[in-house]
């Protein structure tokens, strides 16, 4: 019993020492799903998209409702007071919502890809860590910050904020709208 035990911490001490590998991974973040080939339902082929979700918008109502009324005697005189409750009660005044965005596809995130990001957040101000080429979390939060100026809130980068950062090309169709 005793060499088993021994050989079982033994082995979970080497484990523990043994080098972890580098989770890390592109604009992956746990309240917004990861890059996805497959988009919405009229996504056009080829194209890599997002999804956060906005949050129900939900109403507290505070009703105070009387549960006995006062007594008075035959002279007006109050003898006992009225007694009330407290009811509260909720209600959804907006359900949640889904919210699809176009995405840089993988392919197209590599470290210089990263690099070019990080340098357009530090000059609007918005990236206070060094350019590594790696996302960390100083990037996904100057991504969020950025992208708080579009009305989307996440640190996910959408196909919209690389472009007006300068880090991706826009399209033809994109520049005939103008």
């Amino acid at each position: 019993m005793i060499k088993i035990l021994g050989a079982s911490l033994c082995t979970i001490s080497l484990v523990a020492c043994a080098p972890q590998p580098n989770y890390r991974s592109n604009f992956v973040e746990p309240s917004v799903v990861g890059v996805m080939s497959a988009g919405p339902a009229n996504a056009p082929a080829g194209t890599c998209w997002g999804r956060d979700e906005t949050p129900a918008t939900v109403e507290t109502l505070t009703q105070i409702i009387q549960q006995t009324p006062e007594t008075r005697d035959e002279t007006g005189t109050l003898i006992r007071p009225a007694t009330y409750r407290t009811v509260q009660s909720q209600r959804i005044v907006e359900g949640r919502d889904d919210i699809w965005f176009e995405t840089p596809c993988p392919d197209q995130i590599d470290a210089v890809f990263v690099l070019a990001l990080q340098r357009a957040l530090k000059l609007r101000g918005l990236f206070a860590g060094d350019a590594t080429g790696m996302v960390d979390q100083a990037t996904i939060d100057g991504i969020r910050a950025f992208q708080r100026t579009l009305d989307l809130n996440s640190g996910q980068l959408s196909l919209v904020a690389a472009r007006k950062l300068g880090i991706v090309a826009y399209s033809r169709d994109d520049i005939q709208k103008f």
